[in-house]
């Protein structure tokens, strides 16, 4: 499905108007394609679920409030959300708590829409991890997700 930059427009409008069954429409153009981006920043299944239904509730907030100013373009919104909301989780972990997230990872183990075997995977973090923040977000919206560079400013 194609979606024009118009169609999106006249959501986003249908949603400030007080229409808010349409933003179903925007969770499932974005859910998948979000979720992928999450499952790579957190691993766990459980988290990223969580994650991801904060995103779109945080997203229908902004976007239904008619004090705020009107999306302009709505995936790379979602993508800087999911950002914050990632980094809001890791901010308000404890030190307990990242010891159960690392018992989870193992427990669900690597995606198999997210790489192949779990050397590659590893490897491909640790050569993340060693990035400065922006460069290790730019090659993750530009190579996981397909942003273009545009989107993801």
């Amino acid at each position: 499905m194609i979606i024009t930059s118009i169609d999106e427009r006249l959501d986003l409008l249908h949603i400030r108007s007080g229409k808010t069954e349409v933003f179903v429409r925007v969770y499932d153009r974005y859910a998948k394609e979000i979720y992928r981006y999450v499952s790579f920043k957190v691993g766990s299944t459980e988290t990223t679920e969580d994650i991801v239904s904060d995103v779109f509730l945080r997203a229908l907030e902004y976007v239904a409030d008619a004090q705020r100013p009107l999306v302009k373009n709505l995936r790379p919104f979602l993508y800087q959300l999911a950002r914050a909301v990632v980094s809001d989780f890791y901010r308000d972990r404890k030190p307990t708590q990242q010891l159960e997230l690392l018992e989870e990872l193992s427990a669900d183990g690597i995606h198999a829409d997210l790489a192949g075997s779990a050397s590659d995977q590893a490897g491909l973090q640790r050569a993340l991890a060693e990035l400065p923040d922006d460069q290790r977000e730019a090659v993750l919206l530009k190579h996981m997700e397909g942003l273009s560079a545009a989107e993801g400013r």
